[in-house]
Parts: C-alpha cells; sequence; structure tokens
C-alpha cells in the first residue's frame, strides 16, 4: 500500500473535513483563517488539512454560482 496516499474523511457531527497528504503526526499548525487549519510535518511539508463547517462553506459557494448561472 501506498504510504503517501491521500485519505480524506468527513465528521458529520462536527462538520469537519480532513484531508491527509502524507502519514506521520503533525508537529506544528498553522490556522490559515477560521475554518481552515494546516499541519505540518517534522521537515516542515503539509502533512494535512482540517476544514471547519465544511458543507455551510460548500453550499454558500454553490448558492454564488447558481445564481451567477441563472443570471446569465
Amino acid at each position: 500500500m501506498d504510504k503517501n496516499k491521500i485519505k480524506v474523511w468527513f465528521d458529520e457531527e462536527t462538520d469537519i473535513l480532513y484531508v491527509s497528504f502524507k502519514k506521520g503526526p503533525a508537529v506544528d499548525s498553522e490556522e490559515i483563517n477560521n475554518n481552515v487549519r494546516v499541519e505540518y510535518g517534522k521537515k516542515g511539508e503539509i502533512i494535512g488539512i482540517e476544514i471547519h463547517n465544511v458543507t455551510k462553506i460548500v453550499a454558500k459557494s454553490l448558492a454564488a454560482h447558481l445564481k451567477k448561472e441563472v443570471k446569465s
């Protein structure tokens, strides 16, 4: 099995999507905005991204896109 295979988890109860790019522990993290946190491995590489309120973000984006398409 490929040890660096991308994996995705979604927790419906907390509305959090986690994307894992690489196996290994996170040694540091950075909050990009209120909803996005990036986790880094020991060499500074991105090992994962955590997105909070993901369904709200997607719904808002989809609604804006549909509104634009309807006006076209």
